[in-house]
């Protein structure tokens, strides 16, 4: 059975604002302990909010009510396709309706996501990654202008970065931190570029690297245990399917994805997938083992896209 987000309003959030001082109106988007805020926009103080009633005693709140329930309805509609749809809710489709639905041309995050989409130097896959920073901007919240790129800011939001946790409770690896930091950095000197930025907020801070957790290779055994898995959900399947593939040669999830029948070769009673790397454009000969011929035979050399 598939799972979806619930949706409801959130007034200060962080709980962090002076009573007599405006406080943001979220959208807050629930799955499976997973949470991601929208922003409606639409500040208020703490008296003119109520949980039930939304926004009262404000002498805009009919319009400002109508202004945040789009926002809501919307990300519900949004939600509800995907259950005409049967099919699985997706983050990164989520994140795409946002940025898409929601863009403003004085938000930095947003302006982030649009020159993610406009490069032509980033393989789809590698925008992938990129597309998390604005994202988590957005769940940052205190960076959204351009204005808001101040030294203090870019430091808070390092700080936050690293206290945020994994699904399963734990702290992010210093690595991945440090990855969102550097994708920060290409864009505020992009920024800088278009004087949409006068001053380095990066001068000064030092970003600790980190170190990449060490490869841990799967046995035999495990690798049998992934072939013999019985796995209802077709999506999984064919999931489970394309990293066996990875496994069986060694390819790149990139390489897989581009593989086709037209770079199979034969060699007297062997099998060669012969290419090119599509990071590097180097050239690879891989020897095509029976597991690997079987699970290709099975899609008729038409690798699922993911």
């Amino acid at each position: 059975m598939k799972n979806y987000p619930s949706t409801r309003f959130v007034f200060d959030r962080k709980k962090n604002t002076a009573a007599d001082k405006d406080a943001l109106i979220q959208v807050e988007v629930l799955l499976n302990k997973k949470k991601k805020y929208v922003s409606t926009n639409v500040k208020v103080k703490k008296h003119q909010w109520n949980n039930a009633k939304h926004i009262i005693a404000h002498p805009d709140m009919v319009m400002l009510n109508g202004m945040i329930e789009d926002v809501k309805r919307k990300i519900d509609e949004h939600i509800q396709i995907c259950r005409d749809e049967k099919r699985e809710f997706s983050w990164d489709e989520f994140d795409r309706f946002v940025l898409n639905n929601y863009r403003n041309k004085d938000s930095f995050a947003d302006w982030v996501a649009q020159r993610i989409e406009e490069r032509g130097d980033l393989r789809e896959s590698t925008k992938k990654t990129h597309r998390k920073l604005p994202t988590s901007l957005m769940e940052f919240g205190r960076i959204n202008s351009f204005a808001d790129l101040t030294k203090s800011k870019v430091r808070d939001y390092y700080d936050w970065i690293q206290r945020r946790t994994t699904p399963d409770g734990k702290r992010i690896a210093q690595s991945t931190v440090w990855s969102y930091m550097k994708f920060l950095r290409v864009y505020v000197r992009d920024a800088m570029a278009r004087d949409l930025v006068k001053s380095d907020p990066f001068a000064g801070l030092k970003v600790k690297k980190g170190e990449s957790e060490p490869y841990r290779w799967l046995t035999e055994q495990e690798v049998a245990i992934l072939e013999t898995k019985e796995i209802a959900n077709k999506s999984y399947s064919r999931v489970r399917d394309l990293f066996l593939l990875q496994c069986y040669t060694g390819l790149a999830y990139t390489d897989l994805m581009d593989l086709s029948i037209s770079k199979i070769e034969k060699d007297g009673e062997d099998e060669y997938i012969i290419g090119q790397r599509l990071k590097t454009n180097e050239e690879y000969v891989v020897l095509l083992l029976p597991q690997a011929k079987a699970l290709l035979e099975k899609y008729k050399y038409s690798i699922p896209q993911y």
